[in-house]
């Protein structure tokens, strides 16, 4: 792939990478400010981006249920490297990185997946997609709401119980939980389910006569259809590189930015930062729709959302703990609230095992207005935890 390749037409989102140079000269002259939290955002995108390009060139030669996980896992790396940015800098960021970590749920749930129905029904009646597939998903999610409801009930129900057990230590019982319970599920749907999981490429393709198309077409020496596997690989690296490059400088900056924007940093944390960093979700799982196959449209989002849930914040929370930060799963009242009701009405609208594009319009209506409350609310509001 060439320079000529990288920034053509058709790759417009990849003219963003000049953002980096651009954000590096900001960092070394002016410093952490509202400027570079803004370029340093705009760079992650493509960054991202190429991650979840290389993540398909490489989910294009395994199983299907293999190529679901690795784009939902890749594609969540560059939030997890966010986040790990952001507990190095100190307890200062723990608001942020819990914001984030319900933001990248309620905004794959609603946000990616509505988007996605939205744009593969467009020019379709209906779509199928797998429903066994879906439902587990949606039950996963609904044991996470519950990893996430069950620390903030016992912080607002039992403050007396302080001097027996504290709430970083049940925090990450339950962190070890989760964690055991999402590798039952990756053995569940890579080895003993896979067949009943399977995804069927191509199945709503609507032209009566003519082929399904080809959603991960290779080329004579068995390449996908952007990158070989050497390509794919050097890629993730230097663009997992370039992510927590731009993450140093997006965390320095986020404090000054949300005062003089006047916003919470809980909206920045839930909006702008789960936004910027599921930008490989979003390109992945919208394309993967318009082209027909709505089981990977539907599938990655509820994968990055169960891995996010079950893995990612498990994984902060013992991440924080080695390197002395007080990260709990003690979420505020809003925010355990949006996710819930994210996850019960993805759980609705895929029960059926097909939707339309009004169902897209309406999981976008409630990420937007779930938005809107983030944005009217301040850091005291959301300090306040479920009971108090």
């Amino acid at each position: 792939m060439d320079l000529k390749e990288i920034f053509a037409t058709k790759n417009f989102l990849n003219w963003f990478l000049l953002a980096i140079p651009v954000a590096v000269v900001m960092d070394l002259t002016a410093g952490p400010g509202v400027a570079l939290f803004i370029v340093s955002a705009i760079a992650v995108v493509p960054l991202a981006g190429q991650m979840g390009h290389a993540t398909e060139a490489l989910a294009a030669r395994t199983s299907a249920a293999m190529g679901g996980f690795l784009n939902a896992s890749l594609g969540n790396l560059a939030e997890l490297v966010i986040a790990a940015v952001a507990l190095l800098k100190g307890p200062g960021h723990v608001a942020i990185v819990k914001a984030s970590i319900t933001g990248s749920i309620i905004g794959n749930l609603l946000l990616v997946m509505g988007a996605a129905i939205f744009a593969g029904c467009l020019k379709r009646k209906h779509m199928r997609f797998n429903r066994t597939m879906a439902s587990t998903g949606s039950s996963l999610l609904f044991l996470s709401v519950i990893g996430l409801l069950v620390p903030s009930m016992f912080a607002a129900t039992h403050q007396d119980a302080a001097g027996r057990i504290d709430l970083h230590t049940l925090s990450m019982w339950v962190s070890g939980i989760l964690l055991f319970v999402y590798a039952c599920s990756l053995w569940f749907s890579l080895k003993t389910h896979k067949e009943v999981l399977a995804i069927e490429g191509g199945k709503d393709w609507e032209r009566p006569g003519q082929p399904a198309p080809d959603l991960n077409p290779m080329d004579d020496a068995g390449h996908g259809p952007h990158m070989s596997t050497k390509t794919a690989l050097t890629v993730l690296g230097v663009a997992t590189l370039g992510v927590v490059f731009m993450a140093e400088m997006l965390i320095a900056s986020v404090e000054i930015t949300s005062r003089a924007w006047g916003m919470s940093q809980v909206f920045v944390g839930v909006v702008i930062v789960a936004v910027v960093g599921n930008a490989a979700e979003h390109s992945s799982a919208i394309m993967c729709a318009m082209r027909g196959n709505m089981d990977l449209g539907v599938n990655i989002p509820i994968e990055s959302s169960k891995q996010i849930a079950l893995f990612a914040a498990p994984f902060l929370v013992f991440f924080a703990a080695a390197i002395g930060v007080p990260l709990d799963l003690d979420f505020s009242t809003f925010e355990i609230l949006a996710v819930a009701l994210s996850v019960i009405i993805v759980h609705m609208i895929t029960s059926d095992g097909e939707t339309h594009w009004l169902e897209g319009v309406q999981l976008l209506a409630v990420y937007l207005i779930f938005a809107v409350v983030f944005f009217f609310l301040t850091d005291a509001d959301t300090a306040s935890k479920l009971g108090g």
